[in-house]
């Protein structure tokens, strides 16, 4: 007796798979008696076979062949942002991936099993980059190098003074234990000025990667570990994140103008942390504001929240703080610090620009183009903050100025010294530009920079302008 016919054992076809791969630990599904050699009514127990030995496909058949086919298939189509990532669900399988990128297709092959990522190389184009470090602590010096001493690899800025008890342990880690010569306080850690100048304008990213904590000993409250953004001019912080020790628990918070802002408190009780701690901060010099963001371990990233900045401030200096007296700390307890990164982010470039400026239909946008035929090619033209389509010259060129008596070359940045690079090219002859050392150029969008032009050592010095792109 068939106790299905064949337009409900479709339906059961259709209904089953389908609850079986919504459970995410399905990868594939199995079916017994593929062919059946006899018609259903002769045998029930080969009712369920997909199709027949002459090769006609019964009805359970198609529908287990449009669901694997048709239904269970990943065919979509996604514009990425400026970021060039995108994310997406899809069935599990094999995937024919193509990238498209201004009228180029870049193929490539995916086997999506598990959750994953993966690249795809567009290996004839460059992007030019949206993000810059600026100041980079990597903290691989030797062992029992004070923080005053380690090395900056992407940029100029030291700390000043000396702590022994903030010091490198020869492994690549920052160790922050107790201060046992205070007993109130800590150790406060200015720096000289920030490699790019002072910057009242942009976004910028301050990156604190925590290894390990133990702060189990000392007061209930106190200990704590920060960086942050200074103003040298007003004497204080423009922004401090840090990781604090309470009576609740450890917390990551902000300090700013003696205001406390709590975002993140870690179990009751529990003072270490065995899993790597990411604190982010994604300052905007232009909006005021800050976000903070937390990963622990191989967890995703969240956003804790945003704070307001002072208005107005100039950020040139770099602070690091840590309250690791011998009352709140403990003398076993420890901070390990993996790296301390500051970058520039949403950088500025000639695409942008050209895609932005009103050509009035003019078709010579290229870098090297000269539309306006007043000497000065595009590129130096946005380096200047200059009209493509306007004879400007005049009153964009740099210029010779004396400043207290001495010659200077003058001009105004059109973009930020770190979005386009700045230099002054010096020859004694107009023919070797290599042979005396460049003066590097930095300031921010709009500021009138003036570069010393005399020098000592030289009788007679010609210097030119170069600008090149990141």
């Amino acid at each position: 007796i068939l106790v299905y016919d064949e337009t409900l054992r479709a339906q059961m076809t259709e209904e089953i798979l389908t609850a079986y791969y919504s459970h995410p630990n399905v990868s594939g599904m199995s079916a017994w008696d593929f062919m059946n050699p006899e018609v259903d009514a002769a045998d029930p127990t080969t009712a369920r076979a997909l199709c027949y030995y002459d090769g006609t496909v019964k009805l359970n058949g198609l529908v287990w062949y449009y669901l694997h086919r048709i239904r269970y298939n990943t065919d979509v189509s996604i514009t990425t942002p400026a970021s060039g990532e995108v994310s997406l669900s899809g069935f599990k399988g094999d995937y024919a991936i193509s990238v498209t990128y201004e009228g180029n297709d870049y193929p490539a092959t995916y086997e999506l099993l598990v959750d994953g990522s993966m690249q795809v190389q567009l290996s004839d184009v460059t992007v030019p980059p949206t993000v810059a470090t600026i100041e980079h602590w990597p903290f691989n010096d030797v062992p029992k190098t004070q923080l005053a001493d380690t090395l900056n690899v992407s940029g100029s800025v030291q700390f000043l003074n000396a702590s022994p008890s903030i010091m490198t342990d020869g492994s690549g880690l920052l160790v922050v234990s107790q201060d046992a010569t205070i007993t109130s306080s800590g150790n406060f850690l200015g720096s000289s000025e920030i490699t790019i100048g002072g910057r009242s304008k942009g976004v910028y990213e301050l990156e604190l990667i925590i290894a390990s904590v133990e702060l189990t000993g000392g007061d209930a409250n106190g200990a704590n570990v920060g960086i942050g953004f200074k103003d040298s001019g007003q004497g204080t912080d423009l922004f401090r994140l840090r990781l604090n020790k309470t009576g609740n628990g450890l917390t990551v918070n902000t300090f700013i103008d003696s205001t406390y802002t709590v975002f993140h408190t870690f179990d009751s009780g529990v003072y270490t942390l065995d899993d790597p701690l990411k604190l982010r901060a994604v300052i905007d010099l232009d909006a005021n504001t800050s976000d903070i963001y937390m990963a622990l371990g191989a967890g995703a990233e969240s956003l804790l929240g945003q704070i307001a900045i002072p208005s107005g401030a100039i950020w040139d200096q770099i602070s690091f703080s840590a309250v690791n007296n011998s009352v709140d700390w403990g003398p076993n307890d420890m901070i390990e610090i993996d790296s301390m990164v500051i970058r520039k982010l949403q950088l500025d470039n000639y695409e942008l620009w050209e895609n932005r400026t009103n050509w009035l239909s003019e078709t010579l946008t290229d870098e090297a183009d000269d539309p306006d035929g007043d000497g000065i090619y595009n590129l130096l033209e946005y380096a200047l903050g200059g009209d493509p389509i306007l004879d400007d010259s005049v009153s964009i060129l740099p210029k010779v100025s004396l400043l207290s008596g001495k010659p200077h070359l003058e001009f105004t940045l059109g973009v930020d010294s770190v979005d386009l690079q700045y230099s002054i090219q010096h020859s004694e002859d107009l023919i070797d530009w290599t042979s005396v050392p460049s003066t590097k150029v930095n300031g921010q969008i709009g500021e009138v920079v003036q570069i010393p032009l005399f020098d000592a050592l030289y009788q007679m010095l010609f210097s030119r302008l170069r600008v090149s792109g990141n």
